[in-house]
């Protein structure tokens, strides 16, 4: 519904147009925006990974590409934790100043333990939107079946 003079007016027949975000162009790829910023190091964490999901999987449909950027997404999430747990035992590790508690360092390794197995879950998942349905997957699956093909041509 829209506003008339702070109040709700009747619908009315014509919808309002849908808006665009301003400013935001598509990412390379086709990846879908799924990060805030995609132009500070978690963007391009996305980047790399979705692109190389695609070189191993790809080509995605609509909605294979959702799927495959929920996973890159999942792949940032996993490298942020690591990241995370790596700076904590470090700063454990040189015993200067605040250090994290060995508790903390359990949460962080449970965190970063979720978000690799959320990660792996998802890839093995998105592994299965991709197989034909003949059971082989990809590129390398159609070079295999080529290599068996020339084989048993040459017995």
């Amino acid at each position: 519904m829209s506003r008339v003079n702070g109040r709700f007016a009747p619908p009315t027949s014509d919808p309002e147009p849908v808006r665009k975000r301003g400013g935001l162009r598509a990412l390379a790829n086709g990846a879908p925006r799924l990060l805030g910023r995609h132009d500070a190091a978690e963007g391009r964490c996305y980047s790399r990974h979705y692109a190389a999901l695609l070189q191993r999987l790809g080509p995605f449909d609509a909605l294979t590409s959702s799927f495959a950027g929920a996973v890159a997404a999942l792949h940032v999430t996993f490298a942020a934790d690591t990241a995370a747990l790596n700076l904590a035992l470090e700063a454990r590790r040189r015993g200067q100043g605040r250090r994290p508690s060995a508790a903390a360092i359990a949460r962080l390794e449970k965190r970063q333990g979720l978000a690799w197995q959320s990660y792996d879950s998802a890839l093995k998942r998105l592994e299965g939107f991709t197989q034909n349905p003949n059971g082989h997957g990809g590129p390398a699956d159609k070079l295999g079946d080529i290599a068996r093909a020339v084989e048993e041509a040459n017995r």
